[in-house]
């Protein structure tokens, strides 16, 4: 007896599975209009969460695409290329799955949304996270790392976002490691995110255009902030208690006026910066600063209402152009830990009735200094002192002296 085997089973399968190969992905043509929604603008119909979008140059005649109408637009990868473009109408975004690599123009106010995971690069426009993802290059608008959202990692050397940026998910992380790359921010800086932004694991430096916002989860166990843009920019520290602001390293550069809201303290756990004409304004009872504190070139910090400032390092007060730089603390007591160096015409102000502690040494070259009526400065480690005029001097320490005295009074005290 001869059995015939029913082939047409198999083949049917083996065709849909070909087919289905077939068409994971559409490339744009643009035939027909700049409608997204439109099958005939696509060579295997318009995208969806199992299909890569391909945009390259229009077929001869054709449209770029736009989103507008298009309610729900979504593709599985999406790949811009350099020759061709993609516009973003308002209101009608585009979300993606896995991948987006974005090299080509762009358009449109709406937002990229990475929904699934996979990796963005490229000079893309404003992004929205809230599924896993590694994003690298440029955003020419807003990053948001939406709350609820699972961990984010910058793709370094460098992530720049030209408008604000606001991390609200669960962990930032950084693809390059600890050392390295840059996150440029050209607006407001909120990191609020629900598990930590820890900087040890880069980015090496943060460079902020705008307002910064952080919560107790950000981290700077090393790198640093800079605050950079002519004008006003405030820093606010949420979370409850009076949380201190606290950097690795801070810098303030390029004509900045820095303010620390809250009235809370300032921790630099590393080196204080304040150069270029640019001022920082701290409302907090303590600075508190471990490396090295450099006022250069009409740098700035006022502390109105400090009553302790604490230099762990070097504290340097120099200018280098025709206006001053100057520490301004007229409450505070000063304690130096590493020199105090005033040269070329930099001034310090301090409190009244203070007796200021300095543990190295005390160089004056060209500075102006203030320390405060009825104050006195207790030199108590080792080193030199040198330059004024000085209020009274208490020295329980071992130096070499080449000093102006306001008033004759230079006493050795018990050390």
């Amino acid at each position: 007896m001869i059995h015939h085997r029913n082939l047409l089973g198999p083949l049917l399968v083996a065709w849909i599975l070909a087919s289905a190969a077939l068409a994971q992905s559409t490339t744009w043509t643009g035939a027909t209009s700049t409608l997204w929604s439109d099958a005939s603008n696509w060579t295997a119909g318009v995208p969806n969460g199992v299909t890569d979008a391909l945009i390259g140059a229009p077929t001869p005649g054709g449209s770029p695409p736009a989103t507008a109408g298009s309610v729900g637009a979504t593709c599985r990868s999406l790949t811009v290329s350099a020759s061709g473009s993609l516009e973003l109408s308002a209101g009608f975004p585009l979300a993606v799955q896995q991948n987006a690599t974005w090299t080509g123009g762009r358009a449109g106010t709406a937002a990229l949304r990475l929904t699934g995971s996979g990796t963005a690069t490229g000079s893309m426009p404003s992004v929205e996270i809230t599924g896993t993802y590694t994003i690298g290059g440029t955003v020419n608008g807003s990053l948001l790392h939406a709350a609820g959202a699972p961990t984010v990692t910058l793709s370094l050397p460098s992530l720049t976002v030209t408008s604000a940026a606001t991390f609200q998910g669960a962990n930032v992380v950084s693809a390059g490691g600890s050392g390295t790359g840059l996150l440029v921010v050209g607006g407001n800086l909120t990191l609020a995110t629900s598990g930590t932004f820890d900087q040890s694991q880069g980015p090496e430096t943060i460079r902020c255009a705008g307002d910064w916002t952080s919560s107790a989860n950000y981290q700077p166990a090393r790198g640093t902030v800079e605050f950079d843009g002519a004008g006003t920019r405030t820093c606010i520290v949420t979370g409850a208690g009076a949380q201190p602001f606290r950097w690795r390293n801070l810098k303030v550069n390029s004509g900045c006026r820095l303010t620390l809201a809250n009235s809370v303290d300032l921790l630099v756990l590393g080196t204080l910066d304040v150069v270029s004409a640019s001022e920082l304004i701290c409302n907090g009872t303590l600075i508190d600063v471990s490396g090295a504190t450099l006022l250069f070139a009409f740098g700035v910090l006022t502390a109105p209402s400090a009553t302790t400032a604490h230099f762990a390092g070097e504290l340097r007060v120099a200018n280098f152009l025709p206006s001053q730089s100057r520490l301004s603390a007229t409450s505070a007591t000063l304690i130096a830990d590493g020199d105090v160096v005033l040269a070329n015409s930099g001034v310090l102000f301090l409190g009244a009735n203070k007796t200021h502690v300095i543990r190295r040494s005390l160089l004056n070259s060209g500075g102006n200094s203030n320390w405060g009526t009825g104050s006195s400065i207790h030199l108590a480690g080792l080193g030199a002192a040198t330059g004024g005029p000085y209020p009274p001097l208490l020295i329980s320490g071992d130096y070499s002296l080449s000093v102006s005295l306001r008033s004759v009074s230079l006493r050795r005290v018990p050390g």
